[in-house]
């Protein structure tokens, strides 16, 4: 073999023609105590400017990188793992992840010191060592890290799929295959420059861009007119600076009322929300005891009474509500024929077709709507409460009492603050700009980003920035406030991006990432403070509405939706009028995605009525999945089917993870399906075999279900999703489609681990607990095992009582 020269570059052409990899590259990550482990991987093909960082986030997933080396040109680098098998993991991880591809080496190891040693003239021994080469395959996408394989250069991010970095959770849900039902997201991995400044340091970071009256330029750093913070964004259409949409909303011109109220201690107020009460901080309206006449003046307003006028932005005018009530609203946007306005007395932000004139004797009258914080748990019966007012907590936010109204006894302390609308900036869209698709709520709203002109160089120049200075950025000690914007953490690949919080509660607080679309719970922990210039700019996700195609969904055009995503798909975007409603999407190859998803939305049986004939297999228990528990884990399980009689003659009941995505679909897109199926066979009975799959109408809805006993009139049908055996008629029976199968059975088999060995008055009283929270969740049960099919749970009071 060659000699090694000492200033020979491991990366380029030597490493190429198979040197020796021992001291070849990334050989200064082996130091002199670890010489007989450790197994290292050299990838090439790598996005450009990805980092350190970048590397361990990619391959974390296969284990924990004992060190990184990338090299000069930044497009490959050698990565060490603690032991073969993660250097194998990680081969497969990284495998079929186009354009790719691994050249792996293994490090000195006790197996290598024994083979021949091969001197080099430089009088240091080396061993050899033998490098494997994977190659990516396109048919097969292992962990689905996708990469947009039609651009012209490697974008510096990747792409990967909601809930699909768990492999686990892949072969238990088959129903949540890409292919067929689970949606995608297009978020990347947050790698950034090397070298580049992080945000916190650099006080002039700023991006050029004009979008309706905001423009945001290299200008002198200055104050926020209604806030007091940094700033360098003046509004066209005022003088003073401000720094967001909330702060032009408090100094509106036009605003005749943008007053909370000024409490003084002992007043005591009414709070009213018009959602459920599951959230530790929520809009509410509150109604000082003096305040009372003018609100029920407010409430008594009739549209008939009133004159619809042409209102322009910050003007207060009176609108319509869902529930028909007359309220207060101050104009935050207004297009040609429709206005989006801030209801000031409910804390709502809502689009309207109409708005009527307000009285000059209720625009003086200040605003009731606020923001309610519980310093406790949520408390849901605000009618049986009043609020007393005992002191200001700090400017604009008052510390009170709840008190109740039939005991007078103080049941816990809140927090009010005035309310005002979170308004977020878009990234302009214009007609025939170029975008592509992010995620999709439905078939018929989805979000989409712009890539022409300098956008795609921002956003890729925003989320490296965002995460550079999020990963030492300040944490958040408080919680934070309702419409904040900040970074958050996404639970897939461990990176920071933009989002805004949406919900607070106890345990998590629900954001959603506006750059992509999506929303996600999150811990405290994982949240950190945005710098003021990383807030200004405008979000790149913008939500947009499909033309002519409905919200519902079918397997094919979830998996045509995904396919746009994944691949990052460029589409050219065109809409009518002066404002982008209902948009229409083209893809370079000419096919317009609203009429592909349009034709997708016809279900199978009605492109194909031949499908009957085609099908005629039928399927047995076998070719349907089971949702899984994992034994040893603690978790909240929906009670399904839990009868006395049955627990005490077979010992078992049936239940089911409680919140799972499968639950959801089956009463939601599945049960619609099914419907639409057997409605379209009119009434052609079937008569199934016994263990056959088949469709079952019961009390109104069609449910899957394998027949159990077939008789001369009735089939005894089990409900698989149900737990529930019912005897019903054939002409209450259809056949099913393949396509209903794909989502595995809900119903799991379950006993209650130890019973027999408990006192009977305890037995008893289990079983009555048992029936009492039928249909309903069990809370924190451990899933000690699994035996013969059925699973062992252990209820918490039942720990208690053995203890």
């Amino acid at each position: 073999m060659d000699s090694i020269p000492d200033n020979w570059d491991p990366m380029l052409e030597a490493f190429e023609s198979g040197k020796n990899y021992a001291t070849g590259p990334g050989a200064d990550l082996q130091n002199s105590d670890e010489l007989d482990q450790g197994t290292k991987i050299f990838i090439r093909g790598l996005p450009e400017g990805i980092t350190t960082q970048g590397v361990k986030h990619l391959c974390s997933s296969c284990g924990k990188p004992l060190a990184v080396h990338i090299t000069e040109c930044g497009r490959s680098a050698v990565v060490k793992f603690r032991t073969r098998n993660e250097a194998h993991l990680a081969i497969r991880d990284l495998n079929n992840t186009p354009p790719y591809f691994l050249k792996v080496t293994y490090s000195r190891s006790e197996n290598y010191k024994k083979s021949p040693k091969v001197s080099a003239d430089d009088g240091n021994e080396s061993w050899p060592c033998t490098s494997i080469y994977k190659h990516f395959m396109k048919d097969k996408l292992q962990l689905n890290k996708v990469l947009n394989k039609n651009v012209k250069s490697v974008p510096p991010y990747f792409h990967i799929k909601s809930e699909f970095d768990n492999p686990t959770l892949v072969m238990r849900q088959k129903c949540l295959d890409f292919e067929t039902k689970k949606q995608c997201i297009s978020m990347g991995r947050g790698y950034f420059n090397r070298g580049d400044v992080d945000i916190y340091k650099c006080e002039n970071f700023a991006y050029s861009e004009k979008s309706d009256n905001w423009e945001e330029t290299d200008q002198d750093i200055t104050k926020c007119f209604a806030c007091g913070s940094i700033t360098f964004k003046r509004h066209a259409d005022q003088a003073e600076n401000v720094c967001s949409r909330e702060c032009e909303f408090k100094t509106s011109q036009d605003s005749k009322s943008n007053v909370f109220h000024s409490f003084s201690p002992g007043v005591l107020c009414t709070v009213e929300t018009f959602r459920d009460v599951t959230d530790i901080r929520v809009p509410c309206t509150v109604i000082p005891e003096g305040e009372i006449n003018n609100y029920k003046l407010i409430g008594a307003l009739t549209t008939t009474s009133l004159e619809v006028i042409s209102a322009k932005k910050g003007e207060m005018v009176i609108v319509c509500d869902f529930a028909d009530r007359c309220q207060r609203g101050i104009v935050i946007h207004a297009e040609s024929n429709s206005y989006r306005v801030a209801l000031i007395d409910s804390g709502m932000i809502m689009s309207v077709d109409k708005v009527y004139s307000l009285s000059s004797d209720l625009e003086d009258v200040p605003q009731f709507a606020g923001i309610l914080t519980f310093l406790e748990e949520p408390f849901s019966d605000l009618k049986s409460v009043k609020f007393c007012v005992k002191e200001e907590k700090y400017f604009g936010s008052w510390l009170c009492d709840m008190i109740k109204q039939d005991t007078g006894c103080v049941i816990g302390e809140v927090t009010l603050e005035e309310w005002s609308p979170v308004g977020l900036k878009f990234v302009p869209l214009t007609p025939k700009c170029t975008v592509v698709m992010t995620m999709y709520r439905d078939m018929g709203t989805v979000f989409v980003r712009r890539t022409d002109e300098s956008w795609q160089e921002n956003f890729v120049r925003l989320c490296n920035e965002v995460a550079a200075c999020s990963f030492e950025g300040r944490r958040y000690v408080d919680l934070p406030k309702l419409g904040e914007m900040c970074s958050a953490r996404f639970d897939k690949d461990g990176c920071f991006y933009r989002a805004v919080v949406q919900a607070v509660k106890m345990e998590t607080i629900t954001v959603t990432f506006v750059d992509f679309g999506n929303d996600q719970d999150t811990k405290l922990e994982d949240l950190r403070y945005l710098p003021d210039a990383a807030r200004r700019v405008s979000c790149f996700a913008v939500p947009v509405r499909v033309k002519d195609v409905p919200q519902t969904s079918t397997p094919e055009s979830v998996k045509y939706y995904n396919q746009l995503v994944a691949y990052e798909t460029e589409l050219t975007l065109t809409y009518e009028g002066e404002y982008p409603g209902d948009v229409t999407l083209t893809e370079i190859t000419g096919n317009v995605v609203n009429k592909v998803v349009a034709d997708l939305m016809v279900p199978v049986w009605e492109r194909d009525p031949s499908v009957f004939t085609k099908s005629g297999k039928p399927y047995f228990l076998g070719s349907v999945s089971e949702f899984l528990f994992n034994p040893g884990e603690t978790r909240d399980v929906f009670l399904l089917n839990f009868n006395a009689e049955e627990f005490k003659t077979c010992g078992s009941f049936w239940a089911t993870p409680y919140k799972n995505e499968c639950l959801c679909h089956l009463n939601g897109e599945l049960k619609r399906q099914m419907t639409e199926y057997c409605n379209y066979l009119a009434k052609d009975r079937y008569r199934p075999r016994v263990e056959e799959l088949c469709i079952v109408e019961h009390k109104g809805d069609w449910y899957r279900g394998v027949c159990v006993n077939d008789l001369d009139e009735l089939c005894d049908v089990f409900l698989i999703d149900f737990g529930i055996s019912i005897s019903v008629e054939t002409k209450s029976i259809r056949k099913i489609l393949k396509e209903f199968l794909e989502m595995p059975a809900l119903a799991l088999e379950c006993t209650i681990s130890g019973y027999g060995m408990l006192a009977e008055d305890i037995q008893s009283q289990i079983v009555e607990y048992m029936e009492s929270m039928n249909k309903k969740c069990l809370q924190n049960v451990n899933i000690t095992g699994k035996i013969r099919g059925v699973y062992q749970l252990l209820l918490p009071h039942m720990e208690a009582a053995g203890s």
